[in-house]
């Protein structure tokens, strides 16, 4: 008991999203200990999503000090998937493990109805929120379309429809409109001078 064994370990892991790389890129910063009288160099820090590992980096520890590793990865598509990061094995391997659970956001295909298109950006109506969903870090995958495109689309493939000051739509598209969001599908409504609310609750119906 008075020998002091050789150590090393994984004592905390913190994981979060990280935008500025993409919108299913996270961090994950892990904080490495080393137990040991001598320090420990190139340790190597594996990054594992679901079993496969997807990045590695090395880390140096000093004698009986603890250092951070960072690793980012991008995943190709959203869900809840456990992360973990594993160390070079030591004689104690159980502590060289470390996971997390982490719900990464599906990607989000939005239908962005332009009711008033025109060739000066700043005075178009889709402009501004298609700059905003378009950014770098945004989960959404916008798509524009004028109202007489947008009219003939299947909801269903979308996961929210955006009319941004659009004429309210025939009794047809209305019915499908409101199918599509019984079903779990978003809808944003924005008014101007082509919309007005008791036209649009006409059209729109329930």
């Amino acid at each position: 008991g008075r020998e002091r064994l050789p150590n090393h370990a994984i004592v905390d892991l913190h994981a979060e999203p990280a935008p500025q790389a993409g919108p299913r890129a996270w961090q994950f910063t892990f904080t490495v200990r080393n137990f040991a009288a001598e320090p420990q160099k190139d340790l190597e820090l594996s990054l594992r999503v679901e079993g496969q590992v997807v990045a590695k980096g090395f880390v140096d520890v000093s004698a009986d000090g603890t250092a951070q590793k960072a690793l980012t990865y991008t995943f190709q598509q959203g869900g809840t998937l456990f992360v973990e990061g594993v160390l070079t094995p030591d004689a104690l391997a159980e502590d060289d493990v470390r996971g997390v659970v982490v719900t990464v956001p599906k990607e989000l295909r939005a239908l962005v109805v332009n009711g008033q298109p025109n060739p000066l950006k700043v005075k178009d109506e889709a402009y501004f929120t298609d700059a905003a969903l378009s950014a770098p870090g945004s989960p959404v995958r916008a798509v524009v379309r004028d109202a007489d495109a947008a009219w003939r689309e299947d909801f269903s493939t979308w996961d929210v429809v955006m009319l941004l000051n659009v004429a309210p739509p025939p009794a047809e598209v209305g019915a499908r409109l409101a199918e599509f969001v019984s079903k779990g599908g978003g809808l944003f409504i924005s008014f101007g001078d082509h919309a007005e609310v008791e036209p649009m609750n006409a059209a729109l119906g329930a």
